[in-house]
């Protein structure tokens, strides 16, 4: 393999792991938020309709936190 093409796979490779990152952390407080209007009493489909995704999305996050909760305190 030459230099070039080396160095192209390096760059891809970081980049890809910083995009990886950033899709983490954005959807880790896009959870967060909803988690928090959840607890404010908003409805599940208010917030889908907001945020655009599926009612589903928002109950996958509210059941992946009760479900870190969890392994939290055992």
């Amino acid at each position: 393999m030459d230099d070039p093409r080396r160095k192209r796979l390096r760059q891809l490779g970081r980049a890809y792991r910083r995009a990886l990152q950033t899709e983490k952390t954005a959807r880790e407080e896009l959870a967060a938020e909803v988690l928090a209007a959840l607890a404010d009493g908003e409805q599940v489909s208010e917030i889908a309709r907001e945020i655009g995704f599926d009612r589903e999305w928002v109950r996958r996050a509210r059941v992946n936190a009760e479900k870190a909760a969890k392994d939290e305190k055992a």
